[in-house]
């Protein structure tokens, strides 16, 4: 995807694997601040090359998925970018309590700029673009994930 633009394990770049890794699939919530609650199945990125492929090389989202949760080894500012990612995508900073810090909405294809968040984050959702408007998401919602302290 947007892939994480390469993944930190300790201080080391890591470079993404030549071929896509199996990701795990897992349910996500999101609840809004107007009492909206959205639920979706994502793929989960959780170990070094995962981070760095993301989403890269995909033309569709895969099927059963509805996008691509990342959960980064530290909270702090995160970079991601568009190189060799096909697809228009949101991107969604969350903090360590599942709050949502920012949204970047529709990341253009192959776009070699860096999306930084604003802040610290210690995960990325990202979703086909326009979804978030389409829900009406906003900073403030939050997401509901094991790995956020925040169990649906």
């Amino acid at each position: 995807s947007v892939a994480a633009i390469e993944a930190v394990d300790k201080g080391a770049i890591v470079t993404a694997p030549q071929n896509r890794p199996a990701f795990k699939r897992e349910k996500i919530f999101i609840l809004a601040q107007d009492g909206g609650r959205h639920a979706m199945t994502v793929e989960v990125a959780r170990k070094p090359g995962e981070l760095a492929y993301g989403l890269m090389k995909v033309k569709a989202l895969p099927s059963g998925s509805e996008g691509m949760l990342f959960i980064m080894p530290q909270t702090q500012r995160q970079l991601f970018w568009m190189k060799n990612t096909h697809l228009r995508l949101d991107i969604i900073f969350i903090g360590v309590d599942g709050t949502i810090t920012h949204i970047y909405p529709n990341a253009q294809p192959y776009a070699l700029d860096f999306i930084a968040s604003p802040g610290t984050a210690k995960g990325v959702l990202e979703i086909e673009g326009g979804m978030a408007a389409r829900w009406g998401l906003r900073a403030g919602d939050r997401l509901l994930h094991k790995d956020f302290h925040a169990l649906p």
